[in-house]
């Protein structure tokens, strides 16, 4: 029994070209390995009991000659049968497939890596490697490979012998082209290619066709593949940060494709988008966009367009019915088209940096509802006769809100400076409906307990800008509360009866006292966006964040956060993130500058995988 040896010890032997030793302890002994490299034994006898070996983050310059040799590095004794005996055993050991050596200080890869035959998945990210070996391509059992964050110039041709790849991550390295292998990998369906120096995507790339995710941000792109209609099953695609200044065509016909990130580029008309059924997402923000012309799917619940020279909104964007989120910042818009209030889902437009006539700006820093209910009105205005000047009697501000919330579904008593809000309003409310309620820039201490009237109507509430230090638990019961509004109060906790507001969506608490993201926050799996900037936070919770599958938009800028977890780069639904003015060091300002994707990918990047 102690001659049997592991069918990786006879590849290394005959590779070499030596026959085998018969001395008593033949192929235990690996070469001397350097001192830097000496690990604990019981890790490698771990990794041959569970075929997973993990060595990130322990300052090694290469792989250890231990981990080649992994199942020819054991005690003499395991050769003894002896069913009693608690020593290691040869009949245990079983074929490494995972090794994981991420964030360490790895600059070359050894031909030896060949040894490894049964390798799974190999995680070398976050190293200083700068050349592959060709040998990497017979590790044909594997089906992740994450070469992130190294110096990598070139890729061989050799990784076209990874045909059950199904995971290749080679972001943040200084590749300038790929060799044109990927219409062999029929299994792939996760590319990052991001931040490299690529010029050009090889056209076999559309060959992957079960290929999910792509992401070929920050590279020196000027279009993409002309076939890219092919990839039947992609779902995101980011190209942020290069230069595409056109789509093409073909990509119509990607109907699986849910978001569509061309931020940062030279995109200057939108092409026909109408036959991706299931696209939800479109970032287009600082191309050179003037116009929206071309016709977008109708399922489209995100458009951004920021920072491009767009000069008018076609009424066209009203056939959007599912549209939630619309930022047209920084563009030369004089107006919108009154037909965009039809748009009831649409609870976030942004439109600060426009040259805009119709709308007043004090409409615009009220935000959304202020902005939507403007251009209702506009609809619902009618001219008056020739010679027939409108006029209409001055009414008390208690009784102008009464007659304004028959009218409407909104009670609208903002920017009064009160301190008690009228019993003549509460009446009103008690008859009718009201969806909206704006409270907001008053002087109330206290959330009005008459609000509770409109706890089974309301959808909206706004209590901005006052003087409140609590909210009551009587606000668990707005059981159809979608957006509420506590900016600039007093507040430093919220009662545990939020969790019970089920259709919440949007939440602001901006410019309080929270030391802490509310615990009840966590349990409202429809929230969709957080807003708690300007506050004394110190702490981000990712793993209890990750509980909210909606959620899009997380602002924590200008807190006192020490620390951002690398486990919120996992929080791959965001679409926007905002941590600038604290006081962590890592990541740096320049990749907050970035963008949302560039901090999530640096932060994912930072995990070590287990």
């Amino acid at each position: 029994v102690s001659s049997v040896k592991s069918p990786s010890f006879w590849l290394y032997r005959m590779r070499r070209g030596g026959a085998p030793s018969h001395g008593s302890r033949a192929g235990f002994q690996p070469p001397p390995a350097p001192a830097s490299a000496k690990l604990p034994a019981a890790l490698y006898k771990q990794a041959r009991e569970s075929g997973s070996l993990n060595l990130s983050s322990r300052e090694l310059t290469e792989i250890p000659n231990e981990v080649y040799h992994l199942n020819e590095s054991v005690p003499a004794s395991s050769g003894a049968v002896s069913f009693d005996s608690k020593e290691e055993k040869w009949w245990s050991q079983t074929d490494l497939t995972k090794l994981i050596m991420a964030s360490n200080k790895i600059s070359t890869i050894s031909p030896d890596i060949v040894l490894l035959a049964s390798l799974q998945t190999l995680d070398l990210h976050d190293n200083t490697i700068a050349e592959l070996p060709a040998e990497i391509g017979a590790l044909n059992q594997l089906t992740v490979l994450n070469l992130g964050h190294n110096r990598i110039t070139r890729t061989p041709v050799d990784l076209g012998q990874l045909v059950l790849l199904r995971s290749l991550h080679l972001e943040h390295n200084v590749i300038e082209a790929l060799p044109d292998v990927f219409a062999v990998f029929a299994n792939l369906e996760d590319l990052d290619l991001s931040h490299n120096k690529l010029a050009a995507l090889p056209e076999s790339l559309c060959a992957a066709t079960r290929l999910r995710k792509l992401n070929i941000s920050s590279n020196c792109l000027r279009r993409l593949p002309a076939a890219m209609g092919r990839l039947a099953q992609l779902a995101e695609l980011n190209a942020h940060n290069n230069s595409i200044d056109t789509l093409p065509p073909s990509c119509n016909a990607l109907l699986k494709l849910t978001r569509m990130d061309l931020r940062h580029n030279s995109v200057a008309v939108l092409p026909d988008l109408a036959g991706m059924a299931a696209l939800r997402e479109i970032y287009l923000g600082n191309n050179e966009l003037t116009s929206l012309s071309g016709a977008l799917p109708s399922g489209l619940s995100v458009l951004d367009v920021r920072d491009n020279h767009i000069k008018e909104i076609q009424a066209n964007i009203c056939a959007l019915t599912g549209l939630q989120r619309l930022d047209l910042t920084n563009n030369d818009l004089n107006g919108l088209p009154a037909e965009l209030g039809r748009l009831t889902g649409l609870n976030s437009v942004t439109l600060d940096g426009n040259p805009l006539r119709t709308i007043r700006r004090d409409i615009i820093s009220r935000g959304t509802q202020a902005i939507m209910k403007h251009l209702r009105n506009q609809m619902a205005e009618e001219p008056a006769a020739p010679g027939h000047a409108a006029s209409a009697p001055v009414l008390p501000l208690a009784t102008e809100a009464a007659v304004a919330a028959m009218a409407t579904k909104e009670l609208a008593f903002a920017n009064q400076k009160a301190a008690v809000v009228p019993a003549a309003v509460w009446a009103t409310a008690q008859r009718n409906a009201i969806t909206t309620i704006d409270l907001s820039r008053n002087q109330l201490t206290a959330v009005p307990p008459e609000l509770e009237l409109c706890a089974q109507s309301a959808t909206s509430l706004n209590i901005s800008f006052n003087r409140l230090s609590a909210v009551p638990p009587m606000i668990g019961m707005f059981s159809r509360l979608a957006f509420l509004d506590l900016r600039n109060n007093m507040i430093s906790s919220l009662p545990a009866e939020v969790a019970s507001l089920t259709a919440l969506r949007e939440i602001a608490i901006s410019f309080n006292r929270f030391s802490r993201l509310p615990d009840c926050l966590y349990t409202i799996r429809t929230l969709n966006s957080i807003v708690a900037s300007d506050n004394q936070i110190d702490t981000i919770a990712a793993d209890a964040l990750r509980q909210l599958p909606e959620l899009k938009c997380l602002d924590l800028s200008n807190n006192n956060i020490g620390n951002v977890p690398p486990e919120l780069g996992l929080l791959s639904g965001l679409t926007t993130l905002k941590l600038e003015g604290n006081a962590f060091k890592m990541p740096r300002p320049a990749v907050l500058a970035q963008g949302t994707r560039a901090v999530l990918d640096y932060l994912k990047g930072r995990i070590a995988s287990s």
